[in-house]
């Protein structure tokens, strides 16, 4: 995924197999050796966002598609860094994303959702 600095992205993270309606998701950002949570979703009257992320990153869930979304919005040259949703049942389970920008590509081989945000 390309994208210019100010413009919005929007990363994917399909659960197969999942009740989406029943299950919390939690959104999470690695710059460096770091991680950050940036939101919890549960329903549109549940969700709860950090200070630090404001009304810049939100989230979404889709019962048809069985995917949840974290959408980006005015993107600034921070918000690089490998984005994790993960969902909590009786196990923990994580999907990846990477936005990254041009002036530092990241590539990494795995069998998650992968987008890269260049500006």
């Amino acid at each position: 995924m390309t994208k210019q600095l100010r413009k919005t992205a929007i990363l994917n993270c399909k659960l197969e197999g999942m009740n989406i309606d029943r299950i919390n998701i939690h959104w999470y950002r690695q710059q460096g050796s770091a991680i950050e949570w940036i939101l919890y979703f549960a329903s549109k009257s549940e969700r709860r966002t950090a200070d630090n992320f404001g009304n810049r990153f939100a989230a979404s869930k889709s019962s048809q598609s069985s995917s949840c979304s974290l959408t980006i919005t005015n993107i600034r040259e921070t918000d690089g860094g490998t984005y994790f949703c993960a969902y909590y049942s009786t196990s923990l389970t994580v999907e990846e994303s990477i936005i990254s920008f041009r002036q530092k590509s990241l590539k990494r081989s795995c069998s998650c959702i992968i987008a890269h945000l260049r500006v």
